[in-house]
């Protein structure tokens, strides 16, 4: 079964210089089977990095899968463990998947049984290494016996990578992915599903996992990845902890759950101006506005988005990015947001709106600790254009939501693009995979939340609606705004 884009190679130096040339100026993701990312809909961005990296067993055989983790294979890091041995149709589903490599990872000499099996079964179908040495250098720098991840961030660390990004890896938070395989294994040793071996200390990695994000730039872990290593790997926060000591009073939060998570949702796709998050106002991008807009009201905020090209500007502008699958509304795109980053509740602030107000989002997050349990909406008094383009509100007496209309002159009052929610809110939203009738109907995802039978408040935010990016003329009108804000602030 010889795979015929690659010529066979000879020895094991021809493959470690062709490996080494392979990975030169890389962009590599190393992709875990953590339940995480299952509804995530990550698989396209996976898929845009040059070198794809999977774990062991890491099957994505299905539709579903394939959209949340991704549709490739270059690199395979894989032990050769008892009854769990490569065969001859994984092997085919791997090179159908575009397979490149195999890194063998086993603990055994290069001679055991294990390996000899190894060698007769793939033959010349795929270039294979045997890396003995990264394995026996981490259990002495982390005291423990490796992850099979662990041993692949290392070993693609020490070639010529441009960087090395961690997905689909919590270190046992969520268990594994439907249907990741090895499950033969796992049973002969008495293994639970979905949980860490007994030989694997967690800390010790998340520990590991600090230090070498401190010492190598080229590492970058998604969110979730990265909120478990800052909150049980950061050195400060273990030794202050040891301590005793109040850690507030020595500038550290011990708990990096945010009460309020501002999300700013922002997509490339739109019907009437495509790519708007990065289109110029006077030289700097909407979304780089809109951050700077924000964080004049919020200290915790991020970005979701489904574009690379968006979270690339995001991150360089000094914010966080947080990368999603593809949504139905923007309310979809922050649930996404909540499945990864914990918090108490989330402020949902529209990407398109550079001007938004810090007083309007402050007065947000106030509603809705006053009312936890109320899915809280902006409103305020309508002003100006009576077009489809605005959503009009009718409330009950005290402000619960009644109705929402795009019908001109449906009501005195009109949406402001801000939405606060709790976790459990979100999740219950999204389970809901498609739009129902009202929300087709008006085009206005809020109105999801009455059909689930939840209250919604909306809050008076007395705050003129500023001026949102719909069109490409938008920005012309804002620019102008900008300027006379500049004449009158001389």
């Amino acid at each position: 079964m010889p795979n015929p884009r690659l010529a066979p190679l000879a020895n094991t130096a021809e493959r470690i210089a062709a490996y080494r040339e392979f990975l030169k100026g890389k962009r590599c993701i190393v992709v875990g089977p953590a339940g995480y990312l299952e509804g995530q809909g990550r698989g396209e961005w996976i898929d845009s990095f040059d070198v794809v990296v999977r774990l062991n067993w890491g099957q994505f055989n299905t539709p579903q899968l394939r959209q949340d983790y991704g549709s490739r294979a270059d690199v395979l890091y894989k032990r050769l463990l008892k009854l769990g041995k490569l065969d001859k149709i994984e092997i085919q589903e791997y090179l159908d998947f575009g397979l490149q490599w195999i890194i063998a990872i086993d603990h055994n000499t290069l001679s055991g049984p294990n390996a000899t099996a190894f060698r007769a079964m793939i033959g010349d179908a795929i270039p294979y290494i045997f890396d003995t040495a990264t394995r026996p250098r981490l259990r002495v720098e982390t005291r423990t016996s490796p992850l099979a991840g662990l041993i692949a961030i290392a070993g693609l660390l020490e070639h010529d990578v441009a960087s090395v990004t961690v997905t689909g890896c919590d270190f046992y938070d969520t268990g594994y992915h439907e249907g990741y395989g090895g499950a033969a294994y796992r049973r002969s040793v008495a293994r639970k599903e979905g949980t860490l071996g007994p030989t694997h200390d967690r800390l010790k990695h998340l520990r590991y996992m600090w230090t070498l994000r401190q010492r190598d730039k080229r590492v970058t872990y998604d969110d979730v990845l990265s909120e478990i290593v800052e909150k049980e790997g950061n050195p400060a926060l273990r030794q202050m902890a040891g301590s005793g000591r109040p850690l507030r009073r020595q500038g550290v939060n011990p708990d990096p759950t945010p009460k309020v998570l501002g999300v700013i949702p922002a997509r490339w796709e739109s019907s009437r101006f495509p790519g708007k998050p990065l289109a110029e106002i006077q030289g700097k991008p909407v979304i780089v506005w809109t951050c700077e807009a924000v964080a004049n009201a919020l200290t915790a905020f991020v970005v979701a988005t489904d574009d690379q090209r968006i979270a690339e500007v995001v991150q360089a502008a000094g914010y966080k990015a947080v990368m999603t699958g593809p949504a139905l509304t923007g309310t979809d795109r922050v649930a996404q947001v909540a499945k990864q980053v914990k918090a108490l509740s989330y402020l949902n602030i529209q990407g398109d709106e550079p001007l938004v107000s810090a007083k309007a989002i402050v007065a947000m997050a106030k509603a809705k600790k006053a009312s936890p349990r109320e899915v809280i909406g902006a409103m305020t008094r309508f002003a100006g254009e009576n077009s489809r383009d605005v959503v009009k509100v009718a409330v009950h007496p005290g402000g619960r939501l009644a109705y929402c209309s795009r019908a001109a002159g449906f009501s005195d009052w009109r949406q402001v693009g801000l939405y606060a929610y709790s976790r459990q809110e979100l999740l219950m939203y999204a389970r809901l995979k498609h739009r129902g009738g009202l929300e087709e109907a008006e085009d206005v995802e809020i109105l999801r939340f009455l059909q689930l039978g939840l209250p919604v408040r909306m809050v008076d935010v007395n705050v003129p609606v500023s001026q949102a990016v719909d069109r490409p003329e938008d920005i012309e009108r804002i620019e102008k705004l900008l300027r006379a804000r500049e004449l009158v602030n001389a």
